[in-house]
């Protein structure tokens, strides 16, 4: 699996968050309520959400882990196509899933594909969780705004390395870059140096 990431452009960005301003990447487009059998990147996008408690189903679970590692894979292909940069001053920030960490439901796919995508690599990605959600915001999370988000983000600064010029925030399907522009503005509320992407495994269509 072995894609070139194309940028949401200007013509893109309308009906979103997103202001030009922004520099957000994805490998592939998802069809939006089309189902696993619409193509092979829905079955992947889709397997890859599963819901944690899907676990207690050996069958849902290896579907959702092999989702993980093609991620992590897909991921894996920029490092390769670049193998002698130096990225010892990035970070990889995934995207707080929905529920917060002492809820049972918190999905840990982001910060696994990033694993994985680091070993497939053989580099050292410097993963980064230095946001986190101060509550769930399931199930109101389709109507949340960048404003309500920002609220929501808790920086831990003192998890971001003293030389970090750049941050990629890494979440799987962009839809309207709410969480990517909190994030941002999260970020660079504290480290206004520091340049943040986004990367994205889809971009949504209807």
């Amino acid at each position: 699996m072995n894609f070139r990431p194309s940028k949401i452009d200007e013509q893109s960005i309308e009906g979103t968050y997103l202001t030009r301003n922004d520099v957000c990447y994805y490998f592939f487009e998802y069809s939006v309520g089309q189902g696993y059998d619409h193509s092979c990147y829905n079955r992947l996008i889709l397997n890859f959400k599963k819901n944690p408690i899907k676990k207690v189903n050996p069958t849902e679970w290896r579907h959702k882990t092999n989702a993980t590692r093609k991620v992590g894979e897909l991921t894996a292909s920029l490092f390769k196509n670049n193998p002698k940069k130096d990225r010892s001053d990035q970070i990889y920030v995934p995207v707080p899933p929905s529920y917060i960490k002492s809820d049972y439901r918190y999905d840990r796919r982001l910060i696994e594909a990033l694993q994985y995508a680091s070993k497939f690599a053989n580099i050292q990605l410097q993963i980064c969780e230095c946001i986190s959600q101060i509550q769930s915001t399931i199930p109101l999370d389709k109507r949340l705004t960048p404003d309500d988000r920002f609220d929501n983000y808790k920086l831990h600064s003192d998890l971001v390395p003293n030389h970090t010029k750049k941050a990629i925030v890494f979440d799987d399907v962009f839809t309207h870059g709410s969480h990517f522009k909190a994030m941002k503005r999260k970020i660079n509320s504290e480290f206004p140096n520091i340049e943040v992407l986004g990367l994205f495994i889809a971009k949504s269509v209807s």
